[in-house]
């Protein structure tokens, strides 16, 4: 962390502050703005970077240059002394997400022996890695419990700095530093529960993370992720929830416990709904297919609006099997859609091009069937005079 990027850490509370301007270039993105100093966070240890403004201009982009400094990336020039004011908002939001990493990560292992290998912090959900191939509901819900308890126990939570030396006195949970960290070491405890090391941005107190869930998990690597939401986005993920089970009682006409026996009941009435229109296309297809085969002459046409490449690929499979030695073009509607070229197979093989071209399409196939998309389909005819003129050539 450069030098100048030290005030977050010293005051996570801190919104805004007067720097002098040292430097401002044009730079890839923008001007490059160095300040004497800065409330804004620089990304560092898995936490986002802050958003803010310097002299009223939003900052697009924090980064260090080569030298470690604090590089504020503007549309505009800017000089002399300015103000640099933080997103409150998104500071506070990260503090709370952050936060809660520690305390879930801390209550992982000291209650049930599990370690964190990895975490990231969201702009949706956040979410830790544990070193558990699984992990049932059962022991998610105790752990979320815990947590919550250690919540509402308030606990003062600390930053301080410390030498190696002092450090390795301490019962600090991760000793995990880039090599060539050099100089002080930052702590942050919350009392009781948690001592690690940490450049990030905190909470005073475990009380101003409010809550916690767990939103979801999924299995990686031998190990679990798990999603969670603290502070601000438990209440804004409840009120969409809340949201939309107003609006599926509206649709659905009754209320919130009866949602699930109505929607499996929809579900099983649309299955049932789905199989009948199946068996009513593929029983149509045959017909259309057997009228297709006995179309006089050497090849055939089928066009009908709505179907799709299966609805069309059934057709072609009955006209062929009525009439093995014929050519069969069969497009949707409209100018763009799928087609299927079917017949014998090297007479297929020797049309596609031609059809492709005409129907100003793509696809491929084998055994005496061609299917693509077309975006002429409506050259139908004229693909089918090709294909005539082609077959009386070859005759």
């Amino acid at each position: 962390m450069s030098a100048l990027n030290r005030t977050p850490q010293e005051d996570s509370y801190r919104r805004s502050l007067r720097a002098q301007v040292i430097r401002c270039e044009p730079g890839a993105g923008g001007f490059e703005v160095v300040l004497s100093d800065s409330v804004l966070f620089l990304e560092s240890g898995g936490q986002p970077s802050d958003g803010g403004t310097v002299a009223g201009h939003p900052v697009l982009a924090l980064r260090q240059n080569d030298a470690g400094e604090l590089v504020h990336v503007l549309a505009e020039a800017v000089s002399g002394e300015v103000e640099v004011a933080l997103d409150w908002e998104r500071r506070y939001d990260l503090m709370q997400q952050h936060t809660a990493q520690h305390l879930i990560t801390a209550t992982a292992l000291n209650r049930f022996g599990l370690k964190t290998t990895a975490f990231h912090l969201g702009d949706e959900q956040s979410d830790i890695e544990l070193a558990t191939p699984t992990l049932d509901p059962a022991m998610m819900e105790r752990l979320c419990e815990k947590v919550n308890t250690e919540i509402r126990a308030a606990r003062p939570i600390r930053a301080r700095w410390v030498t190696r030396e002092e450090m390795a006195a301490l019962p600090v949970r991760s000793r995990r530093l880039p090599a060539d960290l050099e100089g002080s070491i930052r702590l942050v405890e919350i009392e009781g529960v948690d001592l690690n090391t940490c450049g990030g941005t905190h909470l005073r107190n475990t009380s101003e993370i409010g809550s916690i869930v767990f939103s979801g998990e999924e299995h990686l690597r031998g190990g679990t992720r798990l999603f969670f939401l603290a502070g601000g986005r438990v209440t804004r993920r409840l009120s969409q929830a809340l949201e939309r089970e107003r609006r599926l009682s509206e649709l659905l006409t009754c209320g919130p416990t009866e949602h699930m026996a109505r929607i499996e009941r929809l579900l099983a009435e649309a299955a049932q709904l789905k199989h009948e229109r199946n068996t009513a296309l593929r029983e149509l297809a045959m017909q259309a297919g057997e009228k297709l085969a006995g179309d006089p002459g050497r090849c055939a046409g089928f066009s009908r609006p709505g179907s799709d490449m299966e609805f069309l690929l059934e057709v072609a499979k009955t006209a062929r099997a009525r009439a093995p030695e014929k050519v069969f073009l069969l497009v949707g509607s409209g100018r763009e859609g799928p087609f299927v070229l079917a017949g014998p197979e090297a007479l297929v093989s020797g049309l596609s091009q031609a059809v492709r071209e005409t129907l100003e399409g793509k696809g491929g196939g084998r055994g005496g069937v061609v299917q693509g998309r077309g975006q002429r389909l409506d050259r139908l005819s004229e693909a089918l005079e090709r294909i005539a003129a082609a077959l009386s050539a070859g005759a």
